[in-house]
């Protein structure tokens, strides 16, 4: 994937998502003094199972400037994945703060457990990041208005992952369904994969 240019970030992004209440074509001349044409400058939090190489970092990868977790394992893996598929190092923290203070980012992508994003998500567009941020936005609706109030207050563009609402094996099975293609359906059998 080519670098990300700004006007083109949530566009590419990993999967189609919500704006919170800011639209892109308003947003657009928030964005300061760097021209709309240079590369979104990317922070990482949360580099394991979705975050990681295998899932949200290789959308992310030519714009991928910081990485942060916890865990030290992870943070090496998605290191090493940086440098061997885009030949980039990146700062590495294990304090999201750290990511949020670095006037050299332009946006956060937060891969972390739920109760995590709404702080997150809240600070970084404190920080004036635009965010990326793994769904469930918000585990209760207090939350998510702090969220939104938040991204407004800031003029910060922030999207949430909504993978099974845009990706096209989902709306065929869901065309397949409607359409009555597949006839009455009765019922459904879902299975799960293990906890991640």
């Amino acid at each position: 994937m080519s670098q990300l240019s700004r006007r083109s970030f949530l566009k590419t992004s990993a999967v189609s998502g919500l704006f919170m209440g800011i639209s892109a074509r308003s947003h657009r001349a928030t964005f300061g003094a760097v021209p709309p044409s240079e590369r979104v400058r990317v922070g990482m939090i949360g580099v394991g199972n979705q975050g990681g190489p295998r899932n949200n970092m290789k959308y992310f990868l030519n714009n991928i400037d910081a990485l942060c977790d916890l865990d030290k394992n992870y943070l090496a893996e998605a290191a090493a994945f940086l440098q061997k598929e885009a030949n980039r190092s990146a700062m590495m923290t294990d304090d999201y703060r750290r990511l949020l203070d670095s006037k050299d980012l332009d946006a956060v992508v937060v891969t972390v457990p739920d109760q995590w994003h709404a702080l997150m998500t809240t600070e970084a567009c404190q920080a004036v990041k635009d965010v990326y941020c793994e769904k469930p936005l918000s585990l209760v609706i207090n939350e998510g208005r702090v969220m939104v109030d938040a991204a407004r207050k800031y003029e910060r563009v922030v999207q949430t992952g909504t993978m099974q609402r845009s990706g096209q094996e989902f709306k065929l099975a869901v065309h397949l369904v409607q359409s009555g293609l597949l006839g009455k359906v009765n019922s459904v059998n879902v299975t799960l994969p293990g906890p991640n």
